[in-house]
């Protein structure tokens, strides 16, 4: 099938503002789509301009027939609901690039059981970087964690810079604990939008460590370094600097899967966004909010990022993404469990104190009965002599 035409470039030139694997995603599943109707990209396009110029109205939903078509075999053999959404998202995206709107409702897209990956617990993020015994377990406890905190993209995170890391602005909670924003938004890989990047004290000592770790390796992190890297030379590596791929960091997570307990094959980068937002809302940041430091699109009316008031909220609900105990709480639960032992003790100490009288007169009772005995063996020691002199 001849993928080219006029359509067919204009389509490219609008994917070219996606991400990649958006593009790679929507031109797969929209060559599954021309093959199963034997058309080309210019033969839909005739289609749709006959269809609009119709008479008949019935015409005017052809395409949108064949989309369901597709994504109900494609459901009936056995694809997910998500899969099969994604037909439809291509087609529609082909469309949109032409300036011919393809309308679909609700009730048109396949349902799936399923809602998508679960967040993950504090114990299993705990799992992670205790089990993180790869050759770059510095480097990938803290990827665990800056996910944690920041609640971005993989791609997104692959595409941090060491001087917006070392130049952004330093917060401290009342307890002193730092935290980091960064002093620009990021553009998201994905959606294009602004994510306002926020760094809790959790994942801030680790990624210096690393941070540290390359510098003593004899590395130069000047600002223009990826935040995080590859390490591996490959020539991929040396051709973007060792920026980590999405697949690289997605690695990281698959190695995981077979070591982690308590259906650890549940846990993915994404997990740890879902985690990030379930905990903030939960903690009573509003959702719009939470896009913001996520990079989602939210309300253009809500701009707490403006007035400090998202730093602050961030600062103020960062407990709920806390899966390490602070400081504080370590000193409270060690005073607690001193207070524990003393009290034992002292409970010990009175059962002793108690036990002490009985304990004097069973000692009494056995000094008096080791002296009777004593007293009659001195008493049959001189029938014994009689008995030897006779």
């Amino acid at each position: 099938m001849e993928l080219e035409g006029k359509s067919w470039d204009i389509w490219m030139q609008d994917l070219g503002a996606r991400a990649a694997s958006t593009r790679q995603s929507y031109v797969r599943e929209f060559k599954t789509f021309l093959v199963r109707w034997e058309v080309t990209p210019d033969d839909l396009y005739s289609m749709r301009l006959e269809d609009v110029k119709s008479e008949d109205p019935r015409d005017h939903k052809r395409i949108e027939r064949m989309v369901k078509t597709l994504m109900a075999e494609r459901r009936e053999g056995g694809y997910s609901a998500e899969s099969c959404k994604m037909t439809r998202k291509s087609v529609q995206s082909f469309f949109e690039s032409q300036n011919l709107e393809l309308k679909f409702k609700a009730k048109d897209s396949p349902k799936g059981s399923h809602n998508g990956q679960r967040a993950v617990t504090p114990e299993q993020v705990r799992d992670m970087c205790d089990l993180m015994v790869f050759k770059y377990k510095l480097r990938n406890r803290a990827i665990v964690l800056a996910l944690k905190d920041t609640g971005i993209r993989i791609s997104d995170l692959g595409a941090l810079r060491v001087g917006e890391y070392l130049s952004a602005r330093i917060v401290e909670n009342v307890d002193g604990e730092r935290f980091k924003v960064f002093l620009d938004p990021e553009e998201t890989q994905k959606m294009k939008t602004p994510a306002y990047i926020h760094l809790g004290p959790e994942s801030i000592p680790l990624i210096d460590q690393y941070l540290q770790e390359r510098r003593d390796g004899g590395e130069e992190l000047t600002p223009d370094r990826y935040l995080f890297i590859t390490g591996k030379d490959t020539e991929y590596s040396r051709a973007h600097a060792g920026k980590m791929t999405k697949n690289a960091i997605t690695g990281i997570f698959d190695r995981l899967k077979k070591w982690m307990p308590n259906n650890g094959h549940k846990v993915s980068a994404h997990s740890l966004r879902k985690f990030h937002r379930t905990r903030l809302e939960g903690a009573g940041m509003p959702e719009g909010w939470v896009k913001k430091l996520q990079g989602k699109k939210s309300s253009v009316y809500s701009q707490p990022e403006h007035t400090g008031e998202l730093t602050k909220k961030y600062v103020e609900c960062y407990d709920a993404l806390r899966v390490f105990g602070t400081e504080k709480e370590e000193i409270k639960k060690q005073k607690s469990r001193i207070e524990d032992m003393t009290k034992t003790v002292e409970e010990l100490q009175m059962a002793i104190d108690l036990m002490t009288p009985a304990f004097a007169m069973v000692q009494k009772m056995v000094d008096q009965e080791n002296e009777l005995v004593r007293l009659r063996e001195a008493a049959k020691e001189p029938e014994v002599a009689r008995a030897k002199v006779g």
